[in-house]
């Protein structure tokens, strides 16, 4: 077993009406590549959205610990500060084509 790099522990997040995540759990060892797969409606965007500061500390419940420290995300410059960027496809998350070669040559 790796050092763990990034966990994401018991992240809820609710929107009116809505528990988008409940309790999701997250673990990444140093040199592991993760993919969140599943239907539309799932969660992913809004857990990668958690991650990166999209949606700031104290809007959602649980813990983001990166290499160690517990991080409270108040913009998404927080989180690129730690050396995290979220790409998600189509969603203008990058500059000019939002394509992802832009991400894995910053």
């Amino acid at each position: 077993m790796g050092k763990v790099l990034l966990e994401m522990k018991n992240i809820t997040k609710t929107f009116p009406g809505v528990k988008a995540l409940d309790n999701v759990n997250l673990k990444v060892e140093e040199g592991e590549i993760h993919a969140l797969v599943g239907e539309n409606g799932a969660g992913k965007s809004t857990l990668m959205n958690v991650l990166s500061g999209v949606y700031t500390y104290g809007t959602y419940e649980g813990d983001i610990i990166y290499d160690g420290e517990v991080c409270k995300f108040n913009k998404i410059k927080d989180s690129e500060e730690k050396r995290y960027r979220n790409y998600s496809p189509g969603t203008g998350t990058g500059s000019g084509n939002d394509d992802w070669r832009e991400y894995v040559s910053r």
